[in-house]
């Protein structure tokens, strides 16, 4: 069967043959993979791809010593979030406060030249944040691009006291788009470019407590109150932090759903992490594929329902849900 490549796989595929650096090479061969048309005649192609990407992630063995590549993060907890933003916009600032996580901060621009993850806690789960190089026009890191592509969602932090904040917000843009991504409030499908990016993002005001703080809101408000939701904090006060916290969970699109045993008390303390829209059948396979094939009926304990109503496997959830499984 014909490959029938398009004209934006060719084009990755030469630049990943002209690449020197590794972060260079990932960032090609992740365009490969998400531009190369899937079906029969591309399997062992796209096989080639998960390889080398693989290999690249993990690193390699040159010279009698490990090399680790600094451009890929396993995703861990509930959900994995990217924090761009421009430079001094207080990213890492935010990251260390809202996680156990201790990385350098400091005035001058570029401080972050790797990615840096950190767990977030809320509430009985943990939320992966992930800081990353700052992005503007001087200088960023392209390997950014595909942290952005693989994360859940993108949290885009500005800093109310920078007077050309603006020109700082629309250079930023510019530039992942150079890269086919498109920071939105709501992600859509693009039936002309499949291999654009349209990712979920919050933009969060950082020092709230600045003399600018206000003026600069109403400005941002003008010009991108139709592309995202605002969230205005300060990492210095830590004004805003508890409702930001909320409001990430709520914009990952998930559940959280509990389970007990016959008899038992239900675990509140490892809930299960599931979309929202899913159903008992969805917990049940989650769980495992053998055990959703036997399932007969569950009981559920939760809002809208009376203790321990019998429902069947193709009952929605809701985000605080007890449910007990019967095979």
């Amino acid at each position: 069967m014909p490959a029938n490549l398009t004209p934006d796989y060719l084009n990755a595929d030469e630049q990943y043959r002209q690449a020197k650096t590794p972060e260079d090479k990932l960032y090609w061969l992740e365009e490969m993979m998400s531009t190369i048309p899937k079906h029969k005649g591309t399997e062992k192609m796209r096989a080639e791809i998960k390889k080398k990407i693989s290999q690249l992630r993990k690193g390699d063995k040159k010279g009698g010593g490990k090399r680790t590549v600094q451009y890929h993060v396993d995703k861990q907890g509930a959900g994995q979030i990217i924090v761009v933003g421009t430079p001094n916009a207080g990213k890492t600032t935010f990251v260390n406060t809202v996680t156990n996580a201790r990385w350098e901060v400091a005035d001058y621009p570029f401080t972050t030249r790797i990615m840096q993850p950190g767990m977030m806690p809320f509430e009985n789960i943990q939320i992966q944040l992930v800081d990353t190089p700052a992005i503007s026009r001087d200088y960023y890191e392209r390997w950014v691009f595909g942290l952005i592509r693989h994360a859940d969602i993108a949290m885009l932090m500005v800093d109310l006291d920078n007077p050309e904040l603006l020109n700082h917000i629309d250079d930023l843009l510019n530039i992942l788009q150079t890269g086919r991504i498109y920071l939105v409030r709501e992600p859509e499908e693009d039936e002309e470019d499949v291999s654009a990016c349209y990712k979920k993002c919050i933009m969060v005001l950082n020092k709230r407590d600045s003399p600018l703080a206000q003026e600069h809101t109403e400005i941002l408000k003008e010009f991108y109150g139709d592309k995202f939701d605002f969230y205005s904090i300060s990492c210095k006060t830590g004004e805003g932090l508890e409702e930001l916290k909320k409001a990430l969970f709520e914009a990952l699109g998930i559940i959280r759903i509990f389970t007990r045993a016959k008899g038992k008390k239900p675990d509140f303390q490892h809930p299960f992490i599931l979309k929202k829209g899913s159903t008992i059948q969805d917990l049940a396979v989650n769980i495992h594929k053998d055990f959703a094939a036997n399932l007969k009926y569950a009981r559920i304990w939760g809002e809208g329902y009376y203790e321990g109503q019998q429902v069947d496997r193709d009952n929605p959830l809701n985000d605080g849900d007890i449910v007990e499984l019967h095979t």
